[in-house]
């Protein structure tokens, strides 16, 4: 798949029905394949995950976007989705590319430039930076210089900065060497979160100009 400009992480507080209807009106406000949706989930059991993920994947296919499945690699096999996303507890990354093969989007959470490194390694498509600015319960904010430090050592590996962003911090991530970012509260929020994911996809291709 054409790696995304923009990853939108799901809030796992919101009930199926309004990440549904939210992530429909997310996904109809950007350009087709601008946007990946990635299923991130730590309160639904399986089962209702896999029902959550069928739904997602129907709105991403009517919209033509990529949808990425935070570490449960069954359920991302189960729905045929486009991309996995590993933690810092997930499986290696070299067994999850194993088990995917080479055209699947393959990310991991990266808080340290070893992160990266080991992304590299490993056959990762891209790393999600973070936290590079304040976010709720991610610790210290480490600035742009994170993304700066670790495109050292990225090779092809692409950079997302996540952790804080909207629309006024997207050109400080692209300037650090960021491919493109991620974002989760200000792409959720009612009213606005469909313009605000419209407006950071714009940012990031105009930094690519």
């Amino acid at each position: 798949m054409t790696p995304p400009d923009l990853i939108v992480i799901t809030d796992d507080a919101l009930s199926d029905e309004e990440m549904e209807s939210r992530a429909t009106r997310i996904l109809a406000s950007v350009p087709p394949g601008s946007t990946a949706l990635q299923l991130r989930d730590r309160r639904r059991p399986g089962r209702a995950l896999v029902a959550l993920a069928e739904r997602l994947h129907a709105v991403c296919a009517r919209y033509r976007a990529p949808l990425v499945v935070n570490d449960r690699l069954d359920i991302a096999r189960a729905v045929d989705a486009e991309g996995v996303h590993l933690g810092t507890r997930s499986v290696d990354i070299a067994d999850a590319r194993r088990l995917f093969g080479a055209g699947i989007f393959l990310s991991i959470a990266a808080h340290e430039v070893g992160d990266v490194e080991t992304a590299a390694r490993g056959g990762a498509t891209a790393a999600l930076v973070a936290p590079i600015f304040a976010t709720p319960g991610k610790g210290a904010a480490r600035g742009p210089q994170l993304v700066v430090d670790a495109r050292r050592s990225a090779a092809n590996v692409l950079l997302y900065a996540l952790g804080g962003i909207d629309v006024e911090r997207v050109m400080a991530c692209t300037s650090a060497g960021a491919f493109g970012v991620a974002a989760i509260r200000s792409v959720w929020m009612e009213p606005g979160g469909a313009f605000a994911a419209r407006a950071m996809v714009d940012a990031v291709r105009a930094s690519r100009r």
